[in-house]
């Protein structure tokens, strides 16, 4: 998780595009570091901004035994122990919300 979390800072805040999805993590989370490869693989690069809950007291009071987590929206589309088949499941979660959207 060391080397993702060098990555991150290394390479400051990405462009994003619009509506991206939030994984909410916190240092020193293993399962945050399994999460974020097959969440990036899943959504790309540009649609994903990871957020460090440690740094926003609202964000680590309200999902600190949760992490990580992943939002669009405010939705919780997955969380806990996300595996790959998880993340492909949350994109298209993603997608319907996006669709309901478009809709309303």
């Amino acid at each position: 998780m060391d080397a993702i979390w060098r990555r991150i800072r290394r390479s400051g805040r990405p462009a994003v595009a619009t509506d991206p999805v939030l994984l909410l993590v916190k240092p020193d989370c293993g399962l945050c570091g399994q999460a974020l490869p097959h969440v990036v693989r899943a959504f790309g690069h540009d649609q994903v901004v990871v957020v460090d809950i440690t740094r926003q007291r609202e964000l680590e009071d309200k999902y600190v035994f949760r992490i990580p987590v992943l939002l669009f929206e405010a939705r919780v589309l997955t969380e806990g122990e996300i595996t790959a088949d998880d993340a492909r499941v949350a994109r298209v979660r993603r997608d319907a919300i996006r669709a309901e959207r478009g809709r309303a």
